[in-house]
């Protein structure tokens, strides 16, 4: 496959670039600086702010899908909230129809039956500018016809890869860590097994 990652710098970004490169797939990330991204050789670079159609639209040009691992950026609390419906432009205007993010366990959508220990934390973290921020990506997404998938983790963890993931569409994982390297290939197993269109899956260490 052909994809587009989006935050392929970052911690979780750089392990979802490896595993996906490990699995074959062709990429193309976007980045603010190409001297200092410090990806694979084989990896396209769009340098730009990924908050640009411009910019977006070079890198979704020809790609069967797109991975999302932005993270809040220093000075752009809104991130997801500004990006969410300019990449929603760009995939209509050029056909694609895949999008797989990631969000937080601390967002709550409809359908969430959430154990007392999860409703407990997502009470106290409504407020914040990072869940609002996630709450306004959902929505875009929600209300468009795109195959979107955002996928809920909690605490991540710089451990490696190796634990199952225990994921649901609603429900509460029985655990509260998870790997960023587990992270990444359950992102990329949605991306490649079209898993949770639609909907925003719980994920954790099982």
């Amino acid at each position: 496959m052909r994809i587009a990652v989006l935050g392929a710098t970052g911690r979780t970004g750089r392990l979802v670039v490896r595993t996906l490169l490990e699995r074959g797939h062709h990429l193309v990330a976007v980045v603010r600086d190409a001297d200092r991204a410090e990806l694979p050789e084989e990896v396209e670079l769009v340098v730009g702010d990924v908050r640009r159609a411009d910019v977006l639209g070079r890198a979704v040009e020809g790609a069967d899908a797109i991975v999302s691992a932005l993270g809040p950026g220093p000075g752009a609390p809104r991130l997801h909230a500004e990006v969410a419906p300019v990449l929603l432009s760009v995939m209509t205007e050029s056909g694609v129809r895949r999008y797989v993010g990631v969000s937080g366990a601390g967002l709550t959508v409809p359908g969430d039956r959430k154990s007392l220990r999860d409703r407990v934390i997502s009470a106290l973290m409504s407020r914040s500018a990072m869940v609002a921020d996630k709450a306004a990506e959902h929505r875009t997404w929600v209300s468009s016809d795109i195959a979107w998938t955002l996928v809920r983790p909690p605490r991540l963890t710089d451990g490696p890869a190796g634990d199952a993931v225990e994921h649901h569409a609603h429900c509460s994982p029985r655990r509260t860590l998870l790997s960023r390297a587990d992270l990444a290939v359950f992102l990329a197993d949605v991306v490649e097994g079209d898993l949770y269109a639609g909907r925003a899956p719980l994920v954790a260490a099982r």
